[in-house]
């Protein structure tokens, strides 16, 4: 939008060819650079980077490049930029889990899922992440099965993670928390 009113638009030339099927995130990466990532009907991760007035650099990611496969990725992305042209990205699993996308000096890594259920307290399906990054650390705030809100910290920079934990709150979450 300009002054002068909103601009035409130019569709982002995914290379799935196929439709976005939940809302997009956009992040911003660094000067004149930004992150795109949705999933699409055919269950993908799709992703684009704007730098240079274009888009370019595009990536579909088939539940079949997870490690182990996924059924498929769903809902809208939780995507953080950790660096110029560096991304993470937390998707929804078909089959319950959460997904963790990185790509790190231009390399896309296998995605795996994020280990939120490594403690009992938290029970899948997990939905709705959100993330936050804060220097070097990734949370990761997202529902469980049972409508609890909860979180899981990854150190960028050991590529550890944390234990998932609980947040307490006086009722189910119903809806996303970010």
């Amino acid at each position: 939008k300009t002054t002068a009113g909103w601009s035409d638009f130019t569709a982002v030339p995914f290379t799935s060819q196929s439709f976005i099927a939940n809302e997009p995130t956009l992040v911003h990466s660094g000067a004149g650079q930004l992150e795109l990532a949705a999933t699409d009907v055919k269950l993908n991760l799709v992703y684009g980077h704007w730098r240079d007035e274009a888009w370019g650099n595009f990536m579909t990611i088939s539940p079949s490049q997870s490690s182990p496969p996924s059924k498929g990725f769903i809902g809208k992305p939780a995507t953080v930029s950790s660096a110029p042209g560096q991304v993470e990205m937390v998707a929804q699993g078909l089959e319950g889990n959460l997904w963790f996308f990185q790509r790190w000096n231009g390399n896309w890594f296998v995605p795996y899922p994020v280990p939120a259920a490594s403690t009992k307290a938290l029970v899948s399906p997990f939905r709705d992440p959100a993330t936050v990054l804060v220097g070097n650390k990734l949370t990761i705030v997202f529902v469980d099965g049972k409508g609890q809100l909860g979180a899981i910290a990854f150190d960028l920079e050991t590529n550890i993670w944390g234990q998932p934990t609980v947040i307490p709150t006086k009722e189910p979450i119903q809806f996303a928390p970010a």
